[in-house]
């Protein structure tokens, strides 16, 4: 039995984050006409990513499953081409939260304001200039990040392994010719800091 007057029963669903941001970019997800323009700051978005950090809640979505056809949609600054669906998601509420995922964590959305933030994991919280810092400590550049979007996770971990062999022969070598007679004890450098402050 319908509810007043509804084909199909509201019904709960949990997206993962990613798979959320995936099918925004596969034009999988839209928003209708009705709804108003995008209005968050670069502020709003970067508090959406300190509290998915920090794991707090971010709301729920309401989402609308609809056939659509194929076109040619806007998600904040991404243009993407969507295909025909008979279970399109249209977003009802969570435009501002959907459209700010999908352009941040993008290559190209996150290069126009209010997208581009990034998280600087030495010092925790969001620093526009420090996205490239990031992903040098973790090893990854825009050809492992271009990898993982095409959804190539073994040639991403392939190449990712290359990467991190290197750099650990780098560290070899630069130990190897590090001269340790030179460096005192740490024991002695500790101890004789506590003197000098006893006796200062």
């Amino acid at each position: 039995m319908a509810i007043g007057g509804l084909d199909t029963q509201p019904s709960a669903t949990t997206y993962d984050l990613e798979d959320l941001v995936e099918r925004a970019w596969a034009g999988q997800i839209r928003v209708p006409h009705s709804q108003r323009d995008f209005r968050w700051s670069s502020r709003d978005v970067r508090r959406l990513f300190e509290s998915i950090v920090r794991g707090f809640p971010i709301g729920s979505l309401l989402i609308w499953v609809r056939k659509s056809p194929a076109q040619r949609i806007r998600l904040g600054s991404l243009e993407i081409d969507a295909p025909a669906s008979d279970s399109a998601l249209w977003v009802v509420d969570g435009q501002q939260r959907i459209t700010s995922l999908a352009n941040a964590l993008d290559s190209a959305g996150n290069q126009n304001s209010p997208f581009r933030v990034s998280y600087n994991l030495a010092t925790p919280g969001l620093d526009p200039k420090a996205w490239a810092k990031v992903l040098g400590s973790h090893l990854l550049d825009s050809q492992l990040v271009s990898l993982l979007r095409a959804g190539d996770r073994l040639r991403f971990l392939e190449l990712r392994q290359e990467k991190i062999k290197s750099q650990l022969a780098e560290f070899v070598d630069s130990m190897a010719e590090w001269d340790y007679e030179d460096t005192p004890p740490l024991a002695n450098l500790v101890l004789d800091d506590l003197y000098s402050d006893a006796d200062g």
